[in-house]
């Protein structure tokens, strides 16, 4: 069984017989069964025929040109007039400014790392322990110093407490 608002949205086609058989029959078993239904098909068949009854009417060969011209000739209500050109040239300016504001900003005020330093995010470098100053701690196998970049401090690692995932074979 059809649901009211199935059938309402079908009376149109129902009426104009654009239906096929089965939604047909459907609608008629609905409509023979729910009286809100059957009172609006009833009211739009009333408006069908009326409108069937209305003398046919046939415009002038140049409806056309002269409904476009009367429309192009009329006053716009608010007094502006838009033309597809002048929105399309203000969206490009719009565009075009943005797109300079980003380039000016990422180029000019984007901050510069300076020599020496290492930007944050970039790990610690690591490198062979030398022993260079005589209370400098000797060399062991496996010890390496990371230097941080930021401090200019050197920290001692051993590789022997660091467990790395593959590692273990």
């Amino acid at each position: 069984m059809m649901l009211c608002d199935k059938v309402k949205s079908l009376l149109s086609a129902f009426l104009e017989n654009d239906l096929s058989h089965e939604e047909s029959e459907q609608i008629s078993q609905h409509l023979s069964n729910c009286n809100d239904c059957r009172e609006v098909f009833n009211d739009a068949q009333i408006i069908r025929n009326r409108l069937l009854q209305l003398p046919s009417v046939t415009p002038s060969a140049d409806f056309d040109r002269l409904l476009r011209q009367r429309i192009q000739n009329s006053p716009n209500d608010s007094g502006l007039k838009f033309s597809t050109r002048s929105i399309t040239y203000s969206l490009s300016g719009i565009g075009l400014i943005a797109a300079s504001y980003f380039i000016i900003g990422t180029l000019f005020l984007t901050p510069k790392a300076k020599p020496g330093y290492a930007p944050v995010h970039q790990t610690p470098v690591m490198s062979k322990q030398v022993n260079t100053s005589p209370t400098a701690q000797p060399d062991l196998p496996g010890t390496y110093v990371a230097e941080d970049t930021v401090k200019s401090k050197k920290a001692n690692i051993d590789q022997s407490r660091i467990n790395l995932v593959n590692e273990n074979k």
